[in-house]
């Protein structure tokens, strides 16, 4: 399944603490995935992908900078 080849390659990255992989029982659509996905998050920043989107090094800075400078807002 597709949740066991996640979990393997989170744990080969040194990813597995840091994630947590979840799958619902059925297909509910996309919007109620992400609202799970944000109920179950333990985080400060949650950041959504989708399957066409595409990082590379470094992306992740620029998004949290204003996150940074002012939390509240």
């Amino acid at each position: 399944m597709l949740t066991e080849h996640l979990q393997k390659f989170a744990s080969l990255k040194g990813y597995a603490d840091k994630m947590k992989i979840t799958r619902n029982d059925e297909r509910q659509g996309l919007i109620r995935a992400k609202t799970l996905a944000s109920r179950l998050a333990t985080g400060e920043v949650i950041v959504f992908m989708d399957s066409h989107c595409e990082v590379t090094e470094r992306w992740l800075e620029p998004l949290l900078a204003p996150i940074k400078e002012n939390p509240k807002r």
